[in-house]
């Protein structure tokens, strides 16, 4: 079910090991999204060393902006670099990410992702705006999770995100594949660790 993971300019960005987990989980290409003087700066692979790289090389400035990663694991569309999220929008002044299945008809080759963006979204809100775009967003996200970035590095998310130190994550199933120590790790110990690391409340039931 591929993962968003929404920074904020103030959180901090998460560790390596976690964009290598969130890989991990959703295979068939990954994206990032920034922002630095109201311009968005855009990277996406089907190689999850060129992300990892890409990501440890920029960390520092992807640490002091905003930015939307995205992971993919292939639904509708081709396992291809166009369909790895972080669509710009046709105005250049935002990008969109999904997360979730659609129960909408795909477009060709283009995902249920890019199909609502270029077929239900954007004729909206070109003629009203994003307000009255939301009204689509409110009527198909069902499940799914919708985030856009901005030039201005403002994020609108959509759908249920977990906040893990500021970081908003559409899901938390990349946690399961984050490295541990060498010693026997059974479910109960793993259950007891998201606890304390995300908390009653944001820990997903």
């Amino acid at each position: 079910m591929c993962v968003i993971i929404a920074k904020p300019s103030k959180a901090q960005a998460p560790e390596l090991a976690t964009i290598k987990a969130a890989i991990a989980t959703n295979p068939h290409g990954s994206a990032i999204v920034w922002v630095k003087d109201n311009q968005l700066y855009t990277f996406r692979t089907l190689n999850a060393d060129e992300m990892l790289k890409y990501y440890a090389d920029n960390f520092d400035e992807l640490n002091a902006h905003a930015f939307v990663f995205h992971a993919r694991i292939a639904t509708n569309g081709s396992k291809s670099l166009k369909n790895c999220h972080g669509w710009k929008t046709l105005n250049g002044h935002a990008a969109f990410f999904h997360n979730g299945i659609l129960n909408i008809e795909s477009r060709g080759d283009l995902t249920d992702s890019e199909t609502f963006l270029r077929d239900i979204y954007e004729p909206i809100a070109l003629k009203g705006g994003h307000k009255k775009a939301v009204k689509a967003i409110n009527a198909i996200i069902g499940s799914s999770k919708f985030a856009f970035i901005g030039d201005t590095g403002e994020i609108k998310l959509y759908g249920h995100y977990f906040n893990v130190n500021g970081v908003m994550y559409s899901n938390l199933n990349h946690v399961r594949h984050e490295p541990r120590t060498a010693r026997h790790y059974s479910y109960i110990d793993w259950w007891h660790d998201q606890l304390k690391l995300y908390g009653n409340e944001d820990f997903p039931r």
